[in-house]
């Protein structure tokens, strides 16, 4: 038995390997553009942010894509701290800013996946993209996120690296490499919630958040529905889609967002986990 899990291992290093060269050599990059700009909606959930949600309104704000064609929906889901507070003062100087303070729940969804289904309700975009308050965005994401989304796309996600921790950022950006490689081999394993994509159309055809089960890793369920309605899901990997986040701070909170994370990984193909879990 010890020598099936070596060989195993063996197995997946070396398909490991492989596959780093295919992304080294082969990212395939997108440039689908439209005849008119689209209209489109960012939805930002937010919950006791107070330390780094100005940084993250800050480069919404840089955006290089038409004001009149964009808005901003912040869904503050009950915080306690100064993050209302920041918000409301911050949008005073932004006319396509919107905050909505959310206290009920709608559907099977709690948390970050129910403020999102309410933000959504709201939302008059043809395009909707999802980012987190601890990420700083290019002024390029939106064109560039939309690069990708040629009519038969539903869903797209960006790449995301970590401000100021290098084991983190080589983490993230090693697993989001192989995550690169599959997704050009037309199998996009998840979602990305702090740096993603979807059509209005691909999301109200699976009926939105609120009428899919509710998971820890509502990005990756949301994936799942919309890639079984047939629609095409990319991943694009380039310096105009490049979120930067904050680090997790403290050992025993990184812990708890890989435990998070992993409930969501286990339900990917077998050939997947292990990559992931091999460094």
């Amino acid at each position: 038995m010890i020598w099936l899990v070596y060989s195993i291992l063996i197995l997946a290093v070396l398909l490991r390997g492989l596959i780093y060269i295919r992304f080294r050599y082969f990212n395939k990059q997108y440039n689908f553009s439209f005849d008119e700009t689209p209209l489109v909606s960012v939805l930002l959930a937010v919950r006791n942010e107070e330390n780094s949600i100005i940084r993250c309104l800050e480069s919404l704000a840089d955006l290089d894509y038409p004001k009149e064609r964009i808005e901003i929906l912040i869904g503050d889901d009950d915080s306690d701290d100064g993050t209302a507070k920041l918000v409301k003062t911050f949008i005073e100087q932004h006319e396509n800013f919107f905050y909505f303070k959310i206290t009920e729940k709608v559907g099977l969804q709690k948390g970050k996946a129910n403020v999102l289904t309410q933000l959504e309700r709201k939302a008059q975009g043809e395009y909707f993209l999802f980012t987190d308050a601890d990420m700083k965005l290019p002024s390029s994401w939106v064109t560039g996120m939309l690069s990708s989304m040629e009519p038969n796309v539903g869903l797209a996600i960006g790449v995301t690296s970590i401000k100021s921790d290098k084991f983190q950022e080589l983490d993230w950006l090693t697993a989001l490499g192989m995550v690169k490689v599959v997704t050009d081999m037309d199998r996009l394993p998840t979602g990305m919630g702090n740096n993603m994509i979807v059509s209005a159309a691909a999301y109200r055809a699976v009926g939105g958040y609120e009428n899919i089960p509710f998971s820890l890793t509502e990005d990756y369920e949301l994936y799942k529905h919309i890639s079984k309605k047939g629609f095409e899901c990319r991943h694009i990997f380039n310096d105009k889609v490049l979120g930067i986040s904050l680090p997790i701070i403290g050992f025993r909170n990184l812990l708890n967002q890989r435990k998070r994370w992993m409930k969501g990984a286990f339900q990917l193909p077998l050939f997947m986990i292990l990559l992931l879990l091999i460094p």
